[in-house]
C-alpha cells in the first residue's frame, strides 16, 4: 500500500495505491484519523487501488461516522465495482458517498463548506 496526502486549505487529499492488506489497516487507520483531527474535509481516492482485504469496509464505516460526528465532508471517489463491494461490505451507504472522479469529489466538499 502507498500514501499520498496533498493538503489544500481547504480540504486534504489522500490517495492509495497498490494492494490493501490486514497489516496496513492499523497505518491506514492512525492516517485516517490524523487527518480527522484537523477538522479538515476530506477526499479518499481509490482508483488506483488494486486490492483491499475486506476490513477496510469496518474502517471506512468508522472514520465516516468520525466525520459525521465533527460535521466535516467526507467524499471518496472509486470507479471499480470490485473496490466499492469491498468498502461497502459492513455499511451499504457508504456507497452513496463515493464519486468516479476527483473534479466532482472536490467540487461537493467546496459546496458543503
Amino acid at each position: 500500500m502507498k500514501l499520498y496526502l496533498e493538503k489544500k486549505a481547504s480540504y486534504s487529499l489522500l490517495k492509495i495505491s497498490g494492494n490493501i492488506e490486514l497489516d496496513d489497516l492499523k497505518e491506514l487507520r492512525e492516517t485516517l484519523q490524523t487527518l480527522a483531527n484537523q477538522n479538515k474535509p476530506l477526499i479518499i481516492d481509490l482508483r488506483n487501488l488494486k486490492n483491499a482485504h475486506y476490513k477496510i469496509g469496518l474502517l471506512l464505516r468508522g472514520i465516516k461516522r468520525l466525520f459525521l460526528r465533527r460535521c466535516l465532508p467526507l467524499k471518496i471517489v472509486c470507479k471499480d465495482p470490485y473496490i466499492l463491494t469491498v468498502i461497502s461490505l459492513f455499511d451499504y451507504d457508504i456507497a452513496y458517498d463515493t464519486t468516479k472522479d476527483l473534479v466532482s469529489a472536490k467540487n461537493i466538499i467546496e459546496l458543503k463548506i
